[in-house]
């Protein structure tokens, strides 16, 4: 099993849902591929901490969102690249 830690921007209106199919980019290689949402975590800045000041209406920062995701190969079962169907 391939296991890589990541840590980058994901431009989207909405967070992913667990069980969403993302396309996600590698910003090194240019090179990208569907990955399905197996998790995910938020994390709030708590009331008088280093994002969040007391005696400020809001945090400085939105939450953090942290998502666990598999190589999905799509949303049909036994889907082919390219080529015509037979």
């Amino acid at each position: 099993m391939d296991s890589r830690e990541g840590d980058g921007a994901l431009p989207t209106p909405y967070p992913p849902a667990v069980g969403d199919l993302i396309w996600l980019t590698d910003r090194f290689t240019g090179s990208g591929a569907v990955y399905r949402v197996l998790e995910r975590q938020w994390m709030h800045a708590g009331y008088g901490s280093m994002s969040w000041r007391a005696g400020t209406a809001a945090p400085a920062e939105g939450p953090m969102l942290e998502i666990v995701v598999e190589a999905a190969g799509g949303l049909f079962l036994d889907e082919v690249d390219g080529g015509e169907p037979q």
